[in-house]
């Protein structure tokens, strides 16, 4: 999101800074993921245990450098903004980066960007826990709930990219000032080039439990489905991180890839994307990217948050694995249904979820937040505008700092 955004503000005339964490930095063969910012910092992040987020709990928001997880972030931060005149500061995460909040704190207007509701990607998670698996799913959600009830207090905006995390954050903290704002995709040129025999495709970064576990899902119940119809369907397992019990899935008819440098070669393979995701929260860009290149898409209910997606016209529903692989089949046994599926969810990003389009509402909510934040300081006696220049922000894994929308 990061690297596509800041494109979008660059190309727009902004200028753009940025401080990030280090630890999660693209693929050197993905190109210059930093190259829209003016200056760059990349700092170490110091990794927290669960007793960490515990304690924190009892005062959420630090006020010096040395009480927060990250002193040195904390410092960089408050280093330039004295040293720059920047108009905004963007937080990009959660957890990650809200601590920062008072090294800018009365200096700033800020806008914070956690995409996405810990509190309702926990929820879901306890609602399909079993076993032992419960009780550590109940406390995560508990935390998440602690936390989330304050650490967006006193930004200008609170930005995420689906209603239901909307809904979620509003029930926790009424009145925090949340807007939703879809991620983008940038639509290929060309089309996909189905193969035989028939392939099912599924997308994700293997850090991100949801995404292990639908793998499994898919691999272990649904696919069995399918192939007894269609014994030569074939599976790919695409994306970053597989830990053990996802790579023990390959076999003769599953290719579990690993991290590859794009996932469009591998989208164009499809029969159709499939993605059986029981829990998780926010919109899930691998469907947004199946759409973008016409893949007739199978989804549950929850792979399709935030994209506003119409049910036998942009994608295939089922909730269980027998209803997900009929809706496989389908798709298999009638190449014309899958044509208009794929072709009308094509449309459908085309339509709502270009970058450049998703740029335009983050304007025009900098724009907002910096003129009120300006009406607050002459209400309060303070300097009444904002000198053009720069905004910065602190994210995960970045701090990034755009200037102000001119």
């Amino acid at each position: 999101m990061l690297h596509y955004l800041a494109r979008e503000l660059s190309a727009r005339g902004n200028q753009l800074d940025l401080i990030a964490f280090d630890g999660e930095t693209q693929h050197p063969s993905e190109g210059k993921p930093y190259e829209h910012f003016g200056s760059v910092q990349l700092l170490p992040e110091r990794m927290r245990s669960g007793l960490d987020y515990l304690l924190r709990l009892r005062r959420v928001f630090p006020n010096q450098a040395g009480e927060s997880w990250n002193p040195s972030m904390w410092r960089a931060i408050a280093q330039a903004v004295l040293e720059h005149d920047f108009d905004l500061v963007h937080f990009l995460g959660s957890i990650q980066v809200y601590e920062f909040r008072n090294a800018v704190w009365s200096h700033l207007p800020t806008v914070i960007v956690p995409a996405d509701s810990l509190t309702l990607l926990h929820r879901r998670r306890l609602a399909v826990a079993g076993g032992a698996r419960r009780l550590r799913a109940w406390l995560e959600w508990k935390v998440a709930r602690g936390f989330e009830r304050t650490i967006y207090q006193g930004f200008g905006r609170v930005i995420v990219v689906g209603e239901g995390d909307r809904a979620e954050l509003a029930d926790l903290a009424a009145g925090l000032p949340v807007e939703v704002i879809p991620n983008g995709v940038d639509l290929p040129v060309e089309y996909r080039i189905p193969r035989a025999p028939p392939t099912l495709v599924f997308v994700g970064n293997y850090t991100y439990a949801p995404n292990v576990e639908a793998a499994i899902w898919l691999a272990e119940e649904i696919l069995p489905r399918v192939q007894a119809v269609k014994p030569a369907a074939r599976l790919l397992l695409v994306g970053a991180d597989p830990p053990g019990k996802v790579r023990r899935l390959a076999n003769d008819s599953v290719e579990v890839t690993g991290w590859v440098p794009a996932v469009g070669s591998y989208l164009r393979q499809a029969t159709c994307f499939v993605s059986p995701l029981t829990s998780g929260s926010g919109m899930h860009n691998k469907v947004l990217e199946a759409l973008a290149q016409g893949v007739p898409v199978v989804a549950t209910p929850i792979s399709c948050d935030g994209l506003s997606l119409t049910a036998k016209e942009h994608v295939l529903l089922g909730t269980t694995a027998e209803s997900l692989a009929d809706q496989v089949l389908r798709l298999i046994g009638q190449p014309r249904l899958a044509e208009r599926i794929g072709q009308a969810g094509r449309e459908h990003v085309r339509a709502h979820f270009s970058w450049r389009s998703v740029a335009d509402r983050y304007v025009n909510v900098f724009e907002s937040v910096v003129e009120e934040f300006g009406r607050g300081l002459a209400g309060r006696g303070g300097r009444s505008g904002l000198p053009s220049g720069a905004g910065a922000a602190a994210g995960d894994p970045a701090a990034t700092a755009p200037k102000a929308p001119a």
